[in-house]
């Protein structure tokens, strides 16, 4: 459990997000989890390696 969380927190910076109250954070936390399913999607009709989300804004 504590391995996932740390993944969730280094990939979705949930450490940066400088959200002052509970409601903000989860607000943030599912605004970040919203774009990267998003730039899978975009990945797969593009026909692009899932993994490859940073080059989409490049």
């Amino acid at each position: 459990m504590e391995i996932a969380l740390a993944s969730l927190k280094r990939v979705f910076g949930i450490g940066e997000t400088l959200a002052t109250t509970l409601v903000g954070l989860v607000t943030r936390i599912a605004a970040k989890i919203a774009a990267y399913t998003y730039a899978f999607l975009v990945n797969r009709r593009l026909g692009r390696p899932q993994g490859r989300i940073k080059e989409l804004w490049a």
